[in-house]
């Protein structure tokens, strides 16, 4: 079977495109469509294979994946090339409060902090901007009113309608702000694994291990860093003792202001969610094809397929 719409073949037992979602029946007797071959094609960047079978990891994924642990591994041994580069997991820190606090209504703007070394989110308001929010609920409506007949991304919009409105009449937003700049570090981890092992969006050889090796380093570097602070008391002094004193850290401020945890429980928090980006980074890989084929119905505006 050949889907009349986006041309994807697939074995004849199935009644929808098990790619673009649409239903077979349905797509030959709707009036509106005269002829296929000017409906719209999906053509996906990997050839998708016929039953979604896992990928497998390619030679060059396994070289790029032990390049980039060796060298990794090898240089968090050494104090002054962690720290030069460590400067790039601060930058992603920063730009991680800085996007969690815009989408609060919040301006900020990332930045490094030469008074007392590391970095700092400069934020421009104490109270949230009135047209910033404004924005963020209109996009909204106006993606609530575009799924209005896809239930899946419907429902999904609802409910982070719902987060957001939660969020951002509590404190919650305000743990969020906190929290974010070493979750995206994370983030930002799990993207550069995938990367390295896709090859995805790569045009030569050497960027591959050189994301592998960036991947792993911030995963690295954070768990050493989450261990020290659960595990060694003087660590956690010194870290409270940062920026002048006065626990203006991240992960101090969450436990003195907001939490009912100390900073040991919050830290050994950190410390589990740093294996997560090498995980979830080879599950999205190898289920790309499920992933896809999830994310086009995710997108479509009807459920069904139905545009």
């Amino acid at each position: 079977m050949i889907c009349p719409k986006c041309r994807f073949e697939q074995s004849d037992k199935y009644t929808e495109c098990l790619r673009c979602g649409v239903i077979f029946t349905k797509f030959k007797t709707s009036p509106k469509v005269q002829d296929p071959s000017r409906q719209p094609v999906y053509l996906p960047k990997k050839e998708v294979q016929k039953e979604f079978e896992p990928q497998r990891i390619e030679e060059e994924g396994w070289k790029a994946l032990g390049i980039g642990l060796i060298f990794a591994g090898i240089i968090l041994f050494f104090p002054f090339p962690t720290f030069v580069f460590s400067h790039f997991i601060i930058l992603v820190h920063e730009l991680g409060h800085a996007m969690v606090a815009w989408l609060f209504g919040y301006p900020s703007i990332p930045a490094f902090d030469f008074n007392y070394g590391g970095g700092v989110a400069i934020q421009l308001q104490e109270k949230p901007v009135t047209w910033i929010l404004f924005v963020i609920y209109a996009l909204l409506g106006y993606l609530l009113y575009f799924y209005r007949k896809n239930l899946l991304t419907l429902t999904f919009l609802l409910t982070f309608l719902l987060f957001y409105t939660f969020s951002l009449f509590t404190s919650f937003h305000e743990i969020l702000i906190l929290f974010m700049g070493h979750g995206t570090e994370l983030i930002f981890a799990g993207i550069f694994l995938y990367r390295a092992l896709s090859g995805f969006a790569c045009t030569t050889p050497v960027e591959r291990p050189l994301y592998a090796f960036i991947g792993f380093f911030t995963v690295f570097y954070d768990i050493r860093f989450s261990y020290r602070l659960w595990t060694n008391p003087g660590y956690r002094t010194e870290y409270a003792e940062a920026k002048g004193g006065g626990d203006w850290m991240d992960f101090s401020r969450l436990v003195r202001d907001y939490l009912t945890i100390d900073l040991s429980t919050i830290a050994l928090f950190f410390f589990l969610l740093c294996f997560l980006p090498p995980l979830l980074s080879f599950i999205i890989f190898r289920y790309q094809a499920y992933i896809s084929s999830f994310m086009l119905r995710f997108l479509q505006r009807e459920s069904g397929g139905n545009h």
